[in-house]
């Protein structure tokens, strides 16, 4: 071989060789979720709502997310939510490998509550899975089977403390509907709540539709506990019978107030990114989430649950997060002082 076929015989190698390499960095930078894993940072116990819909979503997202990583959730409860929100905020890397599934209360803590150390709009919104509606419940052995008779009564109602979304419900029943509901704090979650009604310890809840959906079905089905009202901008599906707070206000400011609560509803279930989270993550993370929307071994398993799914794309929740953000700090103010913050 003559010195320049070796030369062009050298040449034409590395060209192969740094051709295979790029073609390497370049499906590498397309597919970086490849043998990696995600740590979802879930903002209650293990025990809730939160979890079981997010141990549904683990089974079939990661069949659409480009390297197949695997999901690894990490329960943070604390300061209902605001610990979790916190943390992937401030401290959770933002290399792409770590989320959140924070409370639907998010806006809602950051606008009315003093520790909070993030700010919403920053988040990186990657999908909603269902709206997350509370109602006003009652256990039937209260003889309060309709709202009239339940404004007349002192009921006892759960609460996590006085900053917690089933508080601020019940005391803005109080003091805008009339109602005497007498909050009993110090219950860390919805679980602990229904076992105190089931006891006889609580006359009832102002908080979370979904979970006595799914945990507490048959209590529904044969009358051990009545929904009388709901908190949510539109009537759910399944509670089409139940009247919105917003509906029992007697004027356009309480429904105002009552509207601003009911934004939390509207971020429902949902999951969110760091700060600085990097772009390709975030636009495979949100097509991966719209496409298990759609699977249909994922809409199987939710139905057989109960769940009633009504997804968001990441762009459209981080709006719904924005106009929520926006709310005027004199409405906010007012809100405050119904409540006692």
């Amino acid at each position: 071989m003559s010195r320049t076929d070796f030369y062009r015989a050298s040449a034409l190698a590395f060209a192969a060789l740094f051709g295979a390499a790029a073609s390497a960095m370049a499906a590498d930078t397309a597919t970086p979720y490849r043998g990696a894993h995600i740590n979802v940072i879930i903002g209650t116990g293990s025990g809730g709502g939160y979890a079981a819909v997010t141990q549904l979503l683990q089974r079939y997202m990661v069949a659409h997310i480009p390297g197949k990583p695997t999901l690894i959730l990490q329960f943070m409860p604390g300061a209902g939510g605001v610990k979790a929100a916190n943390y992937l905020y401030n401290v959770a890397p933002r290399d792409g490998n770590t989320i959140g599934m924070l409370t639907d209360s998010l806006v809602l803590a950051q606008l009315m509550q003093s520790n909070i150390r993030y700010d919403g709009s920053k988040f990186g919104a990657i999908g909603r899975m269902m709206k997350s509606v509370d109602v006003f419940a009652v256990m039937q052995r209260t003889k309060a089977d309709t709202l009239d008779k339940a404004r007349g009564m002192t009921l006892s109602v759960g609460a996590s403390a006085k900053d917690s979304v089933s508080y601020m419900n019940a005391m803005l029943m109080n003091t805008l509907l009339g109602y005497m509901l007498k909050p009993v704090l110090g219950y860390p979650g919805v679980q602990q709540m229904l076992l105190a009604m089931e006891k006889g310890e609580l006359d009832g809840y102002v908080w979370s539709w979904p979970t006595i959906k799914d945990t507490r079905q048959a209590w529904l089905e044969n009358g051990t506990m009545k929904v009388l009202a709901q908190v949510g901008l539109e009537r759910a599906d399944s509670l089409r019978d139940v009247p919105l707070m917003q509906e029992l206000a007697k004027s356009a400011d309480d429904r105002a107030i009552l509207e601003f609560m009911a934004a939390k509803v509207s971020i429902g279930r949902s999951y969110t990114t760091p700060p600085g989270f990097p772009k390709v993550q975030l636009a495979q993370l949100r097509d991966a989430f719209m496409a298990t929307m759609s699977d249909k071994a994922f809409l199987a398993d939710a139905e057989k649950h109960k769940l009633e799914l009504e997804p968001l794309d990441g762009a459209a929740l981080q709006a719904v997060i924005t106009k929520a953000l926006a709310t005027p700090p004199a409405l906010v103010g007012r809100m405050k002082t119904l409540i006692g913050l």
